[in-house]
């Protein structure tokens, strides 16, 4: 039995380019849940930002999916010789630190 700290082998992490919007609404709505109840801040733009690029399979990242539900997301951006992590978010459902840093 996996541990609170372990990844599942079951998690299947995927790109994010090949997923919808739909597929990780649920994720992205707690995302903005968090930001608004713990750092009170309105993540709505953001999230719209974030789904406009996805919808043109544009943000490049990846997806952590435990049986069909979407676990965590992370994507980032490429600026000439470096890479920018634009965002990380994980579920407070899932193992955080350890998919964390998968999603890396």
């Amino acid at each position: 039995m996996a541990g609170a700290h372990q990844i599942r082998a079951s998690m299947n992490i995927v790109d994010l380019r090949q997923t919808t919007v739909r597929q990780i609404e649920p994720l992205l709505e707690e995302e903005a849940r968090h930001w608004r109840d713990e750092l009170h801040w309105d993540y709505r733009g953001a999230l719209e930002l974030i789904k406009r690029f996805m919808e043109a399979r544009a943000l490049a990242g990846c997806v952590a999916f435990e049986g069909g539900m979407a676990a965590g997301y992370s994507f980032y951006v490429l600026e000439e010789q470096k890479g920018l992590i634009g965002g990380l978010y994980v579920s407070c459902k899932f193992a955080q630190e350890a998919l964390g840093r998968r999603l890396l």
